[in-house]
């Protein structure tokens, strides 16, 4: 606010310092956490024990319909 006169102000945002990625642990595109092969068999167990929010009833039951064809048929698995 100290620096506030009422007119219109440029900042050349190619000057702000710049700092590096910190390096990849894990391949791109994967999460540490999700093993792919164990995920429709760990997420009932999850949305089981995680109850749904307000709102949220009805997210749950089309994930619930997702894991159920999955379980029925391979190829969505």
């Amino acid at each position: 606010m100290s620096q506030f006169d009422g007119k219109m102000k440029t900042m050349d945002w190619t000057k702000l310092p710049t700092y590096p990625a910190p390096p990849a642990t894990t391949p791109p595109g994967s999460s540490p956490w999700v093993d792919p092969s164990k995920y429709f068999d760990e997420l009932p167990v999850v949305m089981k024990r995680v109850p749904p929010m307000a709102g949220e009833e009805s997210l749950y039951k089309l994930i619930g319909s997702v894991l159920d064809a999955a379980t029925k048929d391979p190829e969505i698995m």
